[in-house]
């Protein structure tokens, strides 16, 4: 005995911590359970371990705390990085693409999710502004298929991916996506009450002193309903490294403020066993760490086996 606590042979301990894990009770719950009776060397670190190789307790485990915010690197011109996404209303698909540096996006319905109108949807917006150099989406089987990756090839563009179900990782076309949601539950789209409400947006400065989304990339006013002088509709030169250090300081407070309820996780390693959450099971399935950009993994390979 010590201090009215039983001291469990080695013979007996493995026993005891199946005892102890009836329930499946996470470690906290079952060294509270423990201190009050029992004891021996390396109790805690036992029953630690014994919590991180149970299957069940792994695969069904509360979701991971939300990690510190990563800050995209701002462009230094108008339309160079561009997010696309793909939003559904009322049963009709549609496209948007933002643009990284003035927040000006874009929307094209699709007719089918294919490669062919996926890309034909993008270059409607790039023949009014130009090829961008990098195009990030997230890693929806619509933007990873093997002939969409040629098409980039082929024309320069780098295509970076976000992680799957990360969707901060593709954070400004969410914003995008809400937006054009919140248009889309007012007007039918292709209406002139769609495009009208759509270049309000466009004409709105993001802040005091970031010029709106159509100065910064178009480099004038867009004029719409609201009565204004036409020295305010006149092209004026804006200044990319000022544009740059206000999108970069507001993005600083963004992740201050976010971070304040997240914590750090170590990084992903290529070939590293993880576990990632199977959405619509809400469970945690065993796989391997395909491919690491930013400190995320962005693809997982799944193993067949999940009793392995």
């Amino acid at each position: 005995m010590r201090s009215n606590r039983i001291i469990v042979p080695k013979a007996k301990r493995s026993e005891v911590l199946q005892q102890l894990h009836q329930g499946y009770c996470g470690g906290v719950k079952m060294k509270n359970r423990a201190r009050n009776a029992l004891y021996w060397p390396s109790m805690n670190k036992d029953i630690e371990q014994h919590t991180k190789h149970c299957e069940l307790c792994q695969k069904y485990q509360k979701s991971k705390p939300k990690e510190p915010m990563i800050i995209s690197e701002v462009p230094s011109l108008p339309w160079e990085m561009v997010s696309a996404d793909i939003l559904t209303h009322e049963g009709l698909d549609y496209q948007v693409i933002v643009d990284h540096y003035s927040f000006y996006w874009t929307l094209a319905p699709l007719v089918k999710m294919t490669t062919k109108h996926i890309v034909g949807g993008m270059f409607e917006s790039f023949q009014h502004f130009g090829m961008p150099r990098v195009l990030r989406t997230d890693n929806g089987p619509q933007y990873t298929s093997y002939e969409f990756e040629q098409i980039m090839k082929v024309h320069d563009i780098q295509h970076v991916t976000s992680g799957p179900y990360y969707a901060r990782g593709n954070s400004l076309a969410e914003r995008a996506v809400q937006e054009a949601k919140k248009i889309l539950r007012k007007h039918q789209f292709g209406t002139t009450e769609f495009y009208t409400e759509l270049m309000e947006l466009r004409t709105s400065p993001g802040s005091v002193e970031l010029a709106a989304p159509s100065e910064r990339l178009l480099g004038r006013r867009l004029r719409t309903l609201l009565p204004v002088h036409n020295a305010i509709l006149a092209p004026k030169t804006i200044d990319p490294e000022r544009v740059q250090k206000l999108i970069t300081e507001e993005r600083r407070k963004q992740r201050a403020y976010y971070d304040g309820q997240t914590r750090e996780r170590p990084d992903f390693v290529e070939g590293q066993e993880i576990r990632v959450r199977d959405r619509s099971s809400k469970a945690w399935i065993k796989g391997t760490a395909h491919s690491v950009q930013q400190k995320l993994c962005s693809l997982v390979k799944v193993l067949e086996d999940q009793n392995e």
